[in-house]
């Protein structure tokens, strides 16, 4: 095996020394430990992203709580001169945000299947509490095992505090209070689990990519050229309340009609039966 970089055993080869994704202030790279594929995402620690990286290791350890498949969860953490270093698991198709990308309309049952998963994860992270503050469909990851699984990821912004009014996130999943610097719950997850769902069934976002101005003009409009089941339009309406207080919760997303009839499906009949 050629070494690119040994992480305290988990080795990134020549073959994956470039990083197949990289964020705001990290690098993904695929490494292997034991003959299994795992993700290092590393960081360097240079002042600009001290907060960032304290945030995150305050999450590894909250994390070890949440016992729940649909949750990445943090294999180890490492800590360098240079770097810090979080290894997760590897999953094995992607995103959601590619998957979109590539077939730009999803199948309602594999839709289904999907958001049920995210809303059990959301009701174990909620009830800890975490706020994820940045759900978008490139952090939701999928691995296929005998049916596709729907893992959420990227915890870099998540906060344990049950009112946290910093103003951190994605500009096209982000919820009104947010982008008006309000104080924010667990409710800004709801409206950006909304968001995405409405990506999945119509291929792009229900606001303008000038969000402050389009979110806060109120409305949004949903595609009559689609056949989307109306328990699924109710949902995305119940997430995508203006006010916090009126979204559904993730416990009861977990009951809604549209998610409560689940069978994990394989991913090539989902996009293309």
């Amino acid at each position: 095996m050629d070494v690119y970089r040994d992480l305290d055993g988990y080795i990134i080869t020549k073959e994956n020394s470039k990083p197949f994704a990289k964020g705001a202030y990290g690098s993904i790279y695929k490494c292997e430990k034991d003959n299994q594929v795992f993700v290092a995402k590393i960081i360097q620690n240079v002042p600009k992203f001290k907060d960032i990286i304290e945030a995150e290791k305050k999450m590894v350890k909250q994390l070890k709580r949440v016992k729940c498949k649909y949750i990445l969860f943090y294999e180890k953490l490492i800590e360098k001169k240079d770097i810090t270093c979080f290894i997760t698991k590897y999953c094995n198709k992607g995103t959601l945000e590619t998957l979109i990308n590539e077939e730009k309309f999803l199948k309602i049952p594999f839709i289904r299947s999907i958001f049920n998963q995210m809303a059990i994860g959301l009701k174990e992270l909620h009830s800890i509490p975490i706020i994820h503050r940045d759900i978008k469909p490139a952090n939701i990851f999928l691995h296929e095992d005998k049916g596709i699984i729907a893992v959420l990821a990227d915890f870099g912004f998540s906060t344990n505090k049950e009112v946290a009014s910093t103003i951190l996130g994605t500009p096209i999943t982000m919820s009104p209070e947010l982008m008006n610097n309000q104080l924010t719950d667990s409710k800004i997850d709801i409206w950006a689990i909304g968001i995405v769902l409405y990506n999945a069934c119509f291929g792009t976002f229900p606001f303008e990519k000038a969000l402050a101005k389009s979110i806060t003009k109120g409305g949004y409009m949903i595609p009559q050229y689609f056949v989307v089941a109306k328990e699924c339009i109710e949902l995305i309406e119940l997430c995508l309340q203006d006010e916090p207080k009126d979204r559904i919760s993730a416990s009861e997303m977990t009951d809604h009609p549209f998610l409560k009839v689940i069978k994990i499906i394989n991913l090539y009949r989902a996009i293309k039966a």
